[in-house]
């Protein structure tokens, strides 16, 4: 007896098929998952049996992850380092081409000092004409206050002789 499978069910047990593949990766990948995170607590765990941390919040336990983070930062900087550094970069392309490379970056340089003197001679001028007015302001007051004095002074001679 033969029986004749349509078309359709070889394609439903072909996908059927490859679902099934992917739940079994996915449950390897979940068990491998437990498996490395279980790994990494009985790790934990033997480390500290060896070397028992400090109390947490003391002074110690402080100390402790100053010095975990000061070597996590030594080794990332020397892993920079090993992996060949920062390369030497032209200086055309720091400073800039178009404008002629150094000789632009002073040329530039110049031409801020420049404007920088010129801001300074600018306030010292308004700061010594302010200076002036002021002490206009200070003789004119003087010389009236001279002139009501020597009018009081000769209306008090005029009175009282």
């Amino acid at each position: 007896m033969t029986t004749s499978l349509s078309p359709l069910s070889g394609l439903l047990t072909c996908s059927f098929h490859t679902e099934l593949q992917k739940e079994d990766s996915l449950a390897q990948r979940e068990d491998l998952r437990y498996e490395r995170r279980l790994d990494r607590t009985e790790q934990k765990q033997r480390l500290e049996d060896l070397i028992p941390r400090a109390e947490a919040g003391s002074k110690d336990r402080m100390l402790e992850k100053k010095r975990e983070k000061a070597d996590s930062n030594r080794a990332f900087a020397s892993a920079k380092t090993e992996a060949g550094g920062v390369e030497e970069v032209p200086e055309s392309d720091l400073l800039g081409d178009e404008d002629g490379g150094v000789e632009g970056f002073k040329k530039q340089k110049r031409e801020m000092d420049r404007k920088k003197n010129e801001r300074e001679l600018r306030r010292e001028e308004v700061l010594r004409a302010r200076m002036e007015e002021r002490e206009e302001r200070i003789r004119d007051y003087k010389a009236k206050e001279e002139r009501t004095m020597s009018g009081l002074v000769a209306l008090a001679k005029a009175r009282f002789g």
